[in-house]
């Protein structure tokens, strides 16, 4: 399976830094969409924590602690329902420097076995 390979420059004197990833707060941005631009320029609509967990109504939730390439990062997992389908919300957030890469699966629950999900998470490298 290829894995798409992002570049993460550390810029001078923070390499040696330990950067921490708090856990989320509901009011934290997680995501930035952009409208379609039907009527004008698209414009940007950003989506919060919470907001996100609401609209799949999670009614389980959990996070925790991973590294990716030696860097700090979350996991976070969440499953919910939207009208009568049940939906996964999965993703990882990591801090490499002043940067934070995310990645992320939302989707209907059985639509994809959860080891193929946990191999697009993980297919994912940082490169140092």
């Amino acid at each position: 399976m290829p894995a798409l390979q992002v570049d993460a420059p550390q810029p001078a004197g923070e390499a040696d830094q330990v950067a921490q990833v708090p856990r989320l707060p509901a009011d934290a941005e997680v995501a930035c969409l952009l409208t379609s631009g039907s009527t004008g320029q698209p414009q940007p609509h950003a989506k919060r924590w919470g907001a996100l967990l609401r609209n799949i109504g999670a009614s389980k939730h959990s996070e925790e602690e991973v590294l990716v390439a030696g860097l700090p990062g979350r996991q976070v997992y969440a499953e919910g329902r939207t009208g009568t389908r049940e939906v996964l919300l999965k993703a990882r957030f990591v801090v490499a420097g002043s940067r934070l890469y995310q990645i992320a699966y939302v989707g209907e629950r059985d639509s994809l076995a959860t080891a193929d999900i946990d191999m697009f998470l993980t297919s994912f490298k940082l490169l140092r």
